[in-house]
């Protein structure tokens, strides 16, 4: 689920990520330190690497 915002005083509406249309929904951000972020709709999420043991 995804929190979009909406109505009045910034509410905040739940959107499953298969409710969204087709087509670009976001974008990485990749910054000269190497730190990599995704952005979907107004909200930043940081990435990281993640090892299985």
């Amino acid at each position: 689920n995804v929190k979009r915002p909406g109505g009045p005083r910034g509410a905040a509406k739940l959107v499953r990520l298969n409710e969204l249309p087709t087509g670009f929904i976001g974008k990485m951000i990749v910054y000269k330190s190497g730190k990599v972020k995704l952005k979907l709709g107004d909200t930043l999420y940081d990435v990281s690497a993640a090892f299985i043991i």
